[in-house]
């Protein structure tokens, strides 16, 4: 395809939309997409000036606890969830020794676990995947959704590059 001076070339064309996918664009920008509110853990960290707000994840493969980023696809419902209508903690030092426990207590032996927390929550995944890259000079993104529920009907990958 091409019209005024612009090349337009569809280097990929997927017929199912992923409920949870990340944009990358040629500057580093990085867009976080998921269609469902229920089915991922957006694994970003923050902390606040003070330190005393904080959240993040961790990755925990049977022998040692690791910080990780990124968004990660969570089929189902929490190995394990813990809430708490005051901070578990103000330090992130003292909830990762708090998580380090749970995991002690949970007994899974090495199976690789993903800890999402934040100052009032813990939630332990078992199953979970890490999102893929869209890449792309610059890209456009079309699609059509009819529910949270379903796919969308068409949904088309663009590489645009000025000519």
């Amino acid at each position: 395809m091409s019209g005024s001076g612009i090349e337009v070339n569809i280097v990929k064309r997927i017929t199912s939309l992923p409920s949870v996918f990340m944009l990358k664009h040629y500057s580093g920008q990085i867009i976080k997409v998921a269609t469902d509110d229920q089915s991922f853990a957006d694994c970003s960290k923050y902390v606040s000036r003070s330190g005393a707000t904080f959240d993040g994840c961790l990755t925990y493969d049977g022998i040692f606890v690791k910080e990780t980023r990124g968004i990660y696809y969570t089929p189902g419902v929490p190995l394990t969830e813990i809430h708490n209508r005051r901070k578990i903690t103000r330090k992130l030092d003292e909830m990762r020794n708090v998580i380090e426990e749970i995991i002690k207590d949970l007994r899974h032996g090495d199976e690789k676990l993903l800890i999402w927390f934040d100052n009032y929550k813990i939630r332990i995944y078992d199953k979970y995947k890490k999102v893929n890259y869209f890449r792309s000079t610059f890209m456009r993104i079309t699609g059509t959704w009819r529910s949270m529920k379903s796919r969308t009907e068409r949904f088309t990958y663009y590489e645009v590059q000025r000519s």
